[in-house]
């Protein structure tokens, strides 16, 4: 990114929200693509097993609730979320080739290097759609309220992007993974 900046070109990026993206994982299609990763039948019917019929239940000042099945998502603290998690959402690469994406656990930020702030905003918007196809398709949820993005190295103030139909709000700054981004 640094070097993109150094020969004058602008960096978009959309810090993308995902909302309780543990919570909402689908046991179906984690262990689907468990099966298309390569996992053995062993290793298969393990995940199969630790994932079905688990209940839980709460205890507030004493009192337990009644016990609840879980068809989806994991435990927060659980060692198998983020592995899980990875599984579930590496695929989405292969859907959008032409721009860049960091993913860290719940956070997805895609970025695309450009002379100019307009194709930057048209292949960001492209892939955006593409991106929230997939989180729909996989049964993620995206948060769009609390997705930002930004132009590095552009200084205009009128930049619009959107997901589908609902604007995009541009940040002037933005924290990224406890570190605080501008768009210098």
């Amino acid at each position: 990114m640094k070097k993109s900046l150094d020969e004058g070109n602008c960096i978009g990026a959309v810090f993308m929200d995902l909302s309780k993206a543990f919570d909402c994982l689908n046991y179906e299609i984690l262990v689907a693509k468990s099966e298309a990763y390569g996992f053995s039948r062993n290793a298969l019917t393990f995940i199969n097993r630790y994932l079905c019929k688990r209940k839980q239940r709460v205890k507030v000042n004493g009192s337990f609730s009644e016990w609840k099945y879980i068809d989806q998502g994991f435990s927060q603290g659980s060692v198998l979320a983020p592995l899980s998690f990875n599984i579930c959402i590496n695929d989405m690469l292969i859907f959008i080739p032409d721009i860049d994406i960091c993913n860290y656990a719940d956070d997805t930020t895609l970025y695309v290097s450009d002379t100019d702030s307009i194709h930057i905003l048209d292949k960001l918007e492209s892939s955006i759609s593409t991106v929230a196809r997939w989180f729909k398709d996989n049964c993620i949820r995206l948060n769009r309220d609390k997705c930002h993005f930004m132009v590095f190295g552009d200084q205009s103030n009128d930049l619009t992007l959107q997901i589908e139909t609902i604007p995009v709000v541009e940040s002037r700054e933005q924290k990224l993974l406890g570190i605080t981004v501008d768009k210098n």
